[in-house]
This record gives structure tokens, C-alpha cells and sequence, in this order.
């Protein structure tokens, strides 16, 4: 036997419609600041620290990269962080990953072609 169910507008706007995240991650809100886990969080904590010690400057989140290859932009990596170590002086792409997917693994690779001088750091 079929049962309608039936709520009230004020009643459908009130249930939870958020879906769980794909990987388990939870946002967490800072500062003004979104970050897309616990774990990136926590790594920005520790480059604040960083920074505050003097060991990196120019510490910048969500930096845009476009990856071009043979003239052709082929698609685009956003970094979490990048910054400036201080001693030895190197340019640094940072990243917070729980899990490393396909599509991440080949941007990162391509990031590691297209600019081999950096140091790319996996948190």
C-alpha cells in the first residue's frame, strides 16, 4: 500500500539537503577564511607559523595556474598555497590532499613538467 507524505514548505526548507562529501572531508570556516578540509586547515596553521618565524614569505592560498603545453591550454591546476622558502631561497607549491585522484595526480605531474625549478610540497 502507497502513502503520500506530504510537508509543508516551512518543513521541506527545514530538512537537511546537504550531501556528504565524496571523500569524507568536512569545510571548515576561519577567520573570514574557507577551507576545503581539517587537514588544510591545519597545514595553514602551520605556514602562518612559518611565516610568522620568518622561514617563508609571500605565503598566497588558491593560486591559479594554467597548464599549457605546446601553446595550448590544456587545462588549469589550483594550487593551495605557494610561497617563497627563505633559507635555501626556492619558490614552493604547496597542497593538502586526504586523496589523491587521477585527475589530481596528472596536474600535479604536469605541474612538475611544465615548471621543473619549483619545489612542490604534498601535505
Amino acid at each position: 500500500m502507497k502513502r503520500d507524505v506530504r510537508v509543508t514548505l516551512a518543513e521541506w526548507r527545514a530538512m537537511d539537503k546537504k550531501k556528504p562529501s565524496k571523500y569524507g572531508n568536512r569545510k571548515v570556516v576561519k577567520g573570514g577564511e574557507t577551507f576545503d578540509s581539517v587537514r588544510e586547515y591545519e597545514r595553514h596553521l602551520v605556514l602562518l607559523d612559518m611565516q610568522k618565524r620568518g622561514e617563508i614569505i609571500n605565503l598566497q592560498r588558491q593560486v591559479k595556474f594554467d597548464l599549457v603545453v605546446n601553446g595550448h591550454k590544456v587545462g588549469k591546476y589550483i594550487a593551495d598555497w605557494t610561497y617563497t622558502r627563505t633559507k635555501p631561497t626556492c619558490f614552493v607549491v604547496d597542497d593538502a590532499k586526504g586523496v589523491s585522484t587521477p585527475v589530481f595526480r596528472l596536474k600535479w605531474a604536469l605541474m612538475k613538467a611544465l615548471y621543473p625549478l619549483w619545489v612542490y610540497v604534498l601535505s
